[in-house]
């Protein structure tokens, strides 16, 4: 007769296969524990949704059956959170607590066919006096949407060793399918120690010193240390073994800058899967390095289709598609990755290369996520041991910079450098190994370094000058790239700046490169080839034609219209009359302007455009346009004052600058600006054109509201001194002396009316800011000729003692500086009333201004009696002194053609590289006296590489030929 089986045994069993399934479907490997166990049921091998074992067990503990719920937990509302599993004597729950390996108890309900579950840790232990027990909590089901908190129970306690001081073993601990990703992140680990001589290298050693940029070891000389230690490119490039290919190709992308194609096919050759992402990762990171992230893209998905990689090479992979999509625009995307890759922190924390994947990707969860990331964490994150060695990098390279830099100074000699000295290379290993990691952040913040190194180290190189001005472009630092093309327009060489900008393609812009894209194409504007302003201006057109395509590819962090229409401001001078009238027809065909801000910008882009460009049929459209949308507002003339009906007008200043279009040629606009300039309105006054032909009558009340303006600011200076009145810019409109300086003109060129004590008490009164002056200091310089010696007489003093002391230092604002604004405005009124001493100060005074000042009161003494001085001074080191003295000496030689000194100093001061000089030539050449000399400057200047230079020329043609 059979034995019947135990039910309790069966439905143990049912439990137990159930929860193997369950694992199983969530691609873990489930054994059962050997025969003799003593409390574990099941042993579960952690995998990851690729089936890559992680080499993580969980131990289970299975229990099925009605009795196991038969202990449920309620909360407040009556609703059961969880059952209570009960161990009397409390001896399992310490053993499954206790044990080396991870172990969970999970409750099977057969009739729902859930299995629930719970890490036994101590916190989750509660005593029940003699035994203990731990609540299961009804939420934690085996299934995939808890995969990742079971994988976190398997992973849990894992410690990496400690690699700070770590002793230089050359890689001897790391296993061959690790050796290539820790030479290209981690190469302290595997590159040879610099004081120890090596029989022969492997190649992943080869290429850590290739990376650590060591490139003195990798060069076969007789004096290195073991003939054949070092390998021979040649030999390597056509070698049966990949791995030596793959450095030759390193090194020809690194080194030669070539060979980009041969690296790229190395990923099919590969013949094993990390080699093949050790490829595909160097690969994308150039690609993004050159701009080309899509090409990137390609190359490491290429590889992640394959879906052969360990999990550790496959989220690097992961992390550079992730930074290949931000630089793309698809930061959602971006973003998920960058999280997956977080994975790494658990399945790998005892390797170096991995949490420095796993770093990159927290900047990028934090930097895609427009700061909604816990910053703590991703601080954390970051704090990576390859971080740090690679700040080591930096550390070791920037104090070569500043050692460089003062033993030129104690030599007193100018610090000279080139793109192979040991701070370049230093830098270069730091931006690399960023690159590698695809750490964008740091990659962008080092490789600035090294720009700013190359430009203010090499020996004017152009082409090294070239390389630096796109390496800032492309890692997006438009402020240094900003400050630098002012510096080389200056005093050169502009041509570098007309060669890095040419290099611009907007097409193929990124999201880190956008805003330094436009920023040189500004910069350069003036010096750039007139089909590469058309390009970049027809592009800018088009983009404004959808600035929400705009926003949606490159998500910038700027005000994209502002910028795009700055940026298309400065080309007009530039661009061909085809493309100008292609903007001429888009600001006609333009839409009602009624923000503000955007009116204002296109308003600066239409003042640029030519009186001539514009046709008789072009203004009409514009008369048409202002008629109309007058005829709307008349319609609703409580728009402005009723937000709920619609303004269908411009914004004033785009009606402004229509309006000067129109005042030459249309009668009823003219006598509508004279009207709001009686008013007191300064941009009619803007539109209005030439003030001479300003009635009487008009600038008598003009001038009353202009004074009215200047009288209340004077008396918000004033009120400064008093307290709860200390912020000038809290309640000032014209902080930058606007008012007073339009004030000056209107009363040189219309004395019978004028009004002066406002203009003499502004100058007179001691307030903590002096910036404002700046503006009413300039017109006075350029009118003084015009201003009755009366009023000049009153002018004298407050100038002096501006001159002497117009300087103001706040602590929030920094330094405000007028001293050589003030002594140009005196030298222009009255040159007599500044003593030698105070020439001998100015000339060897701390500012540009200052020493602008002294060459303008030489000049005024009389060119030739201080040529000399003159000629001294040309060797200043700041380029606007420079200028100014070839200004005045280039108006003095139109004037004397029998004096052979003056051009010989201009023609040297005119060799300079820059465009400061040239320019600041030409702006007086149309108002020279026709004369030999000044034919000769002419003919010197007309193909000069500033534009601004060469219409000056053509103004100077045209009114010879007048």
């Amino acid at each position: 007769m059979g034995r019947r089986g135990s039910e309790t045994e069966q439905t143990g069993n049912i439990g137990e296969t159930a929860v193997t399934l369950e694992f199983q479907q969530l691609q873990w490997h489930v054994a059962p524990n050997p025969a003799g166990e003593v409390g574990t049921d099941l042993l579960l091998q952690a995998r990851d949704a690729r089936r890559f074992d992680l080499g993580a067990i969980v131990g289970a503990q299975v229990k099925s059956g009605p009795s196991f719920f038969d202990t449920p937990e309620s909360d407040d509302a009556g609703d059961v959170v969880g059952w209570w599993f009960r161990d009397p004597n409390g001896e399992y729950l310490k053993y499954w607590r206790d044990h080396t390996v991870p172990h969970i108890v999970v409750l099977h309900d057969a009739s729902e066919k859930k299995s629930y579950w719970v890490h036994v840790t101590a916190d989750r232990i509660k005593s029940t006096g003699k035994g203990a027990k731990i609540l299961v909590p009804k939420a934690s089901v085996i299934d995939a949407e808890h995969a990742d908190e079971l994988f976190k129970v398997a992973t849990v306690g894992r410690v990496g060793p400690r690699w700070e001081g770590s002793a230089w073993d050359e890689g001897g601990s790391i296993l061959s399918p690790d050796q290539l990703r820790y030479a290209l992140l981690t190469p302290r680990l595997i590159a040879p120690h610099p004081n120890r001589p090596v029989d022969e290298l492997r190649p992943d050693q080869a290429i850590a010193l290739l990376v650590k940029m060591r490139l003195h070891e990798l060069d076969p000389t007789p004096l290195h240390k073991k003939k054949g230690a070092v390998p021979d490119l040649a030999e390597c490039r056509t070698s049966k073994a990949w791995r030596w290919q793959f450095y030759a190709a390193l090194h020809d992308v690194l080194i030669e800058e070539k060979g980009r194609e041969a690296l790229e096919a190395l990923i099919e050759t590969a013949s094993k899967p990390h080699e093949s992402a050790a490829a595909a990762v160097f690969a994308c990171a150039m690609r993004v390095e050159s701009q080309d992230p899509l090409a990137g893209l390609a190359l490491v998905d290429r590889v992640l289709t394959e879906d052969k990689c360990d999990p550790i090479d496959h989220d690097w992979l992961l992390l550079h598609k992730s930074r290949c999509l931000v630089e793309l625009g698809e930061l959602e995307e971006a973003r998920r990755l960058a999280f997956e890759v977080q994975r790494l922190r658990t399945i790998a924390p005892q390797d170096p290369t991995a949490m420095a994947i796993a770093g990159s990707g927290a900047d990028i969860i934090f930097t895609a996520g427009k700061w909604s990331s816990d910053l703590s964490q991703v601080i954390t994150g970051r704090d990576t041991l390859a971080a740090w060695w690679r700040g080591q990098e930096v550390a070791w390279g920037l104090q070569n910079h500043f050692d460089d830099h003062f033993n030129a100074w104690a030599q007193g000699s100018t610090p000279t450098g080139d793109a192979g000295d040991d701070t370049w290379l230093k830098l270069r290993t730091a931006s690399l190994l960023a690159s590698t990691a695809a750490d964008h952040s740091s990659w962008r913040h080092t490789s600035g370094l090294r720009a700013q190194h190359i430009l203010t180290f090499t020996a004017g190189d152009q082409d090294d000058i070239i390389g630096a001005l796109t390496l800032l472009r492309r890692v997006g630092d438009s402020k240094t790239l900003k400050k630098a093309c002012h510096r080389l327009l200056q005093s050169g060489p502009a041509a570098a700046v007309r060669a890095a900008a040419s290099l611009v393609n907007l097409e193929a812009a990124s999201t880190t490169s956008i805003r330094a894209d436009l920023q040189l194409i500004a910069d350069a504007a003036d010096v750039l080839e007139t089909e590469t302003a058309d390009v970049h201006a027809r592009w800018i057109l088009s983009t404004l034609a959808d600035v929400a395509k705009f926003k949606m590819r490159f998500k910038p962090n700027f005000y994209a219209t502002n910028m795009l229409l700055e940026t298309l401001r400065v080309l007009v001078q530039v661009v061909s009359p085809t493309l100008r009238r292609e903007l001429i027809d888009t600001v006609l065909a333009l839409p009602p302007q009624t923000n503000k801000s955007t009116a204002h910008d296109w308003a600066n882009v239409v003042a640029q455009i030519p009186d001539d460009a514009w046709t008789d049929d072009d203004r009409r459209a514009i008369f048409e346009r202002r008629s109309s949308v007058d005829v709307d507002s008349a319609e609703h003339p409580d728009a402005p004052e009723n937000p709920d009906v619609p303004d269908s007008r411009d914004a004033p200043d785009l009606r402004n600058v229509f309006d000067r279009v129109l005042a030459d040629r249309d009668q009823q606009n003219r006598e509508a600006l004279e009207a709001r300039i009686r008013e007191g309105d300064l941009g009619a006054l803007r539109a209005f054109g030439d003030i001479r032909d300003l009635d009487q009558t008009i600038v008598q009340k003009l001038l009353e509201n202009l004074s009215a303006q200047l009288d209340q600011q004077i008396e918000e200076l004033q009120g400064l001194e008093s307290p709860g009145h200390e912020d000038f810019f809290a309640t000032s409109t014209d902080h930058e002396g606007y008012v007073a300086g339009t004030l000056v003109l209107i009363n040189a060129w219309h004395p019978s009316a004028a009004c002066w004590a406002p203009i003499v008490r502004l100058l007179s009164i001691d307030c903590p800011f002096a910036d404002h002056l700046r503006n009413p200091l300039k017109k006075l310089r350029q009118v003084s000729r015009r201003l009755p010696p009366e009023i000049a007489d009153t002018l004298i003093e407050p100038l002096r003692l501006l001159m002497l002391n117009g300087v103001r230092n706040q602590y929030f604002f920094g330094i405000e500086d007028v001293r050589g604004e003030a002594a140009a405005a005196l030298v222009a009124i009255r040159p007599s009333a500044i003593s030698d001493q105070e020439l001998w100060d100015l000339m060897t005074a701390d500012t540009s201004e200052q020493r602008q000042a002294a060459v303008r009161l030489i000049a005024a003494r009389g060119v030739s009696q201080g040529f000399d001085t003159l000629w001294a001074m040309s060797r200043d080191s700041d380029p606007w002194v420079r200028a100014a003295i070839a200004n005045q000496v280039a108006v003095a030689a139109s004037q004397a053609d029998t004096d052979d000194r003056f051009l010989p100093l201009l023609m040297r001061l005119l060799s300079s590289e820059g465009t400061l000089v040239a320019r600041l030539v030409a702006v007086d050449l149309k108002r020279l006296a026709r004369s030999d000399n000044a034919d000769k400057l002419a003919e010197v200047l007309r193909d000069n590489i500033s534009s601004e230079v060469r219409r000056a020329v053509a103004s100077y043609d045209r009114a010879i030929t007048a």
